[in-house]
């Protein structure tokens, strides 16, 4: 299963570029640019005291382990509108995917949007919000899997100290803020296959993530 081929992708990358080329197409072109004008609308990046978490606890990419997913449930009543997550302070630039995933089974499937967030060097914490308002897409009844992908390149790699650091293994930003939860399932993705992250040393077992709903009156 290959998790990183998106169905749906509304940012102009390199693969759209790529196939524009030939084409020639002006009408083409500004298609995509104008699409990738108005996503841009739906993502907010704010500097924020995150008081919630002191000590900045969180989870960070690595190559072995570039995706983190939890399921969020839907509700007629309480329908999901789109997500705010937070990160913790970087010292660097970073760029990063917010996926949505099929539901297989009770884990994460197949990739079905693919939103590429930049984000900037900031000593504070930020909260991403995301919005699905006036986007190609609905929301299942049940719920929704979505997450982080950590595009794990040297633009994104964390620079250590090399004297006080004991890290093994190279780690990439964004750092995501997490917390503990009772009822959330966190799921990783490794050796090309979902698991669940369990036995965290520090028992922050989900992400900081929360939902932006649409109130519907019932009559």
């Amino acid at each position: 299963m290959k998790t990183s081929t998106p169905v749906k992708k509304l940012i102009l990358t390199n693969k759209y570029q790529l196939f524009l080329k030939p084409m020639r197409n002006v009408f083409c072109i500004l298609f995509f640019v104008v699409a990738q004008f108005l996503f841009s609308q739906k993502i907010a990046i704010n500097p924020i005291n995150d008081t919630e978490n002191l000590y900045k606890l969180g989870f960070s990419g690595m190559v072995t382990e570039n995706q983190y997913a939890q399921f969020i449930a839907n509700s007629d009543l309480h329908p999901i509108k789109g997500f705010q997550f937070k990160i913790n302070p970087q010292s660097k630039n970073s760029t990063f995917f917010f996926n949505i995933y099929t539901n297989e089974n009770g884990k994460p499937g197949k990739i079905t949007h693919h939103l590429l967030v930049e984000t900037k060097r900031n000593s504070k914490s930020q909260v991403i919000s995301i919005e699905f308002n006036g986007l190609e897409f609905n929301v299942p009844r049940e719920g929704i899997f979505c997450g982080i992908e950590w595009i794990t390149t040297k633009k994104n790699k964390m620079v250590f100290d090399k004297i006080y650091s004991s890290e093994k293994q190279d780690l990439y930003y964004p750092i995501l803020s997490n917390r503990k939860s009772e009822t959330d399932i966190l799921w990783y993705f490794k050796n090309d296959k979902w698991e669940r992250k369990l036995n965290d040393p520090l028992e922050r077992n989900s992400l900081d993530m929360d939902v932006s709903i649409e109130l519907v009156m019932a009559y």
